[in-house]
Formats: C-alpha cells, structure tokens, sequence
C-alpha cells in the first residue's frame, strides 16, 4: 500500500499512534462541504502526529480569539474555493461568516508556524474541551 487517506471526522489517537508507530503510509485531510471540501492536508512523507497537515496556500486560515495558554480557538477560513453563502438563505449566511468575510468552522483548533492545523473540538459540542 503506498496511501491512505483519512478524513470525515476526528481520528482517534489510539488509532493514529497505532498508524504512525507502525510507519503506515497514511495522511489526514481536513475540510467542509462548504470549503469545496479541503482546507489542509498532507501525503505520508510529511504527517505530524494528531495534524490534519499543512493549510492549502490559496486559502486564509486563522484562529479566531486564541486561549492565551493553548493558543486553540474557532478555525476560520477565506479563499477562492470556500462558498459564497447558503442558497437563498441571507440569515444563515450572515451567521456562517465575520464582518471581514471569513467563514465560521465551527471547530476548535491551533495552527503552528509552520502552517500545520490541528483540529482540537467543536465549539457546538456540549463538551468541548480540547482533544489531545
């Protein structure tokens, strides 16, 4: 096997270390249906354990009111491949984006200087604390 890919929701960590300690040819993508799907992403050669990889370079990705101490706060996201609001909707689509026109996650994350996210919660969750 030289890939597989991993994406659709939060792998476990017990299932990654298992991957990674294993030397699996394996790669976590990130993304929504309403980014025209993938934010971040990256193939084996470059997988950092729990990152879903590096963000796309046509995308603008920030973190959203950061916790000082854990630097995770709301993904947010601008670029040519995120859509431009919800059908006939203008509610829900001023909902989903800031006043500047990034659009809201909704998850929970920290992006590293070397442009790799990690995906930590979702803000909707009745607990959500972050995953390590």
């Amino acid at each position: 096997m030289h890939f597989y890919g991993i994406g659709g929701a939060l792998l476990s960590q017990e299932v990654e270390r298992f991957l990674f300690e294993a030397g699996f040819p394996y790669a976590i993508g990130y993304g929504l249906t309403e980014t025209s799907p993938l934010i971040a992403g990256c193939t084996p050669s470059v997988v950092k354990f729990r990152s879903t990889g590096t963000v796309l370079p046509q995308l603008d990705v920030r973190i959203a009111d950061p916790d000082p101490k854990t630097n995770i706060g709301e993904i947010q996201i601008k670029g040519p491949t995120v859509m431009k609001g919800y059908y006939k909707d203008k509610d829900r689509t001023e909902q989903a984006f800031t006043p500047d026109g990034y659009f809201k996650t909704g998850d929970l994350g920290m992006l590293t200087k070397n442009n790799y996210l990690y995906i930590k919660g979702r803000i909707k969750n009745d607990d959500h604390r972050p995953q390590w």
